[in-house]
């Protein structure tokens, strides 16, 4: 519509009234008449788009949006509300720090809160499982053909058979019967019967029935495993010195014997290291000389004192 020149030079407000018919006309807003000059503070019915809401009188109800809610598995969860249950989940790479009850065999757990110390788990089907307490030291995990308990080791039963004895399980035996042995060492105590290829370094135990030898070409010292055997000195080999230690370094016990060979054409020196050697048939003290095909033995009759006789011996 034309628009006066009165406008151009107004000075102050035109009343409405002074206008044209349509300056009186009102305009809606959404369902909301509203006349020029007048205010309005609430307007409904109204889509707005890309539209900015820097504040809000009063509390912005949730179901004023189109979307006000969220379903996590089978849970719906209204905007601004607590939910403490959901259901139909699947968590992928979660950490969980607490739980408020104990997650039950059916979930992976095993029903308790608290396992003591040391104690040993059972299976229980679907229930949480069950415990077996160490108990008394020394105790072993012994099934009753139901569950496992924690008891005692049960006493041993039965019999093992030792030669021609049969001895309980626990029990002692004192003596058995008609036994071979291979390699045994014998402490103390006494040997009946048939024994073989026997020997010592005691003069007062089983030995040897014969003189087992010990053959030497050259010169050699004489050692505690030479008691009850001989020292062959064989034909053809040069003369030689066959020495018995100090007592102080190698203990022959008193009665040991050892017998010395000489089959060779050169002479075999006996000696002692510190220790005193008598010729039997004058007492005569030093190294004595056994000539070819001479045989002497050599007794120890005290510590440091042994005597020795034999045939081609001076």
């Amino acid at each position: 519509m034309p628009v006066p020149n009165t406008f151009a030079s107004a000075t102050t407000s035109i009343p409405l009234s002074q206008l044209d018919a349509n300056f009186a006309t009102t305009i809606t807003l959404g369902n909301t008449a509203i006349q020029l000059g007048n205010t309005v503070t609430t307007l409904n019915n109204m889509t707005l788009a890309n539209v900015t809401i820097s504040s809000v009188a009063t509390t912005f109800p949730n179901n004023y949006l189109a979307n006000s809610s969220v379903t996590i598995g089978n849970t719906s969860v209204s905007l601004g509300s607590t939910q403490t249950s959901f259901g139909n989940v699947t968590l992928t790479n979660v950490t969980i720090f607490s739980v408020s009850t104990p997650i039950t065999v059916a979930q992976g757990g095993t029903g308790l809160s608290t396992i003591a110390a040391d104690n040993v788990m059972l299976g229980n089907a679907a229930g949480a499982v069950k415990v077996v307490a160490p108990g008394t030291s020394g105790n072993l995990l012994i099934s009753n053909g139901t569950t496992w308990q924690s008891q005692a080791a049960p006493a041993a039963t039965g019999n093992v058979t030792i030669g021609n004895t049969t001895i309980a399980l626990g029990g002692t035996a004192t003596s058995v019967g008609n036994l071979t042995l291979t390699n045994v060492t014998i402490s103390s105590g006494t040997v009946t019967g048939t024994v073989s290829n026997a020997t010592s370094d005691s003069a007062g135990v089983v030995g040897y029935m014969g003189l087992p030898q010990n053959s030497q070409n050259g010169n050699y010292n004489v050692v505690l495993a030479d008691s009850g055997k001989h020292i062959y000195h064989p034909a053809g080999q040069a003369a030689a010195t066959y020495t018995f230690p100090a007592n102080s370094n190698v203990a022959f016990t008193t009665g040991s014997a050892v017998t010395i060979v000489n089959g060779s054409a050169n002479n075999v020196t006996i000696s002692l290291t510190t220790d005193t050697l008598y010729l039997a048939s004058n007492g005569a003290t030093g190294s004595r000389t056994l000539t070819q095909y001479g045989v002497a033995t050599a007794l120890k009759v005290t510590s440091t004192v042994w005597i020795i006789s034999g045939t081609n011996l001076t």
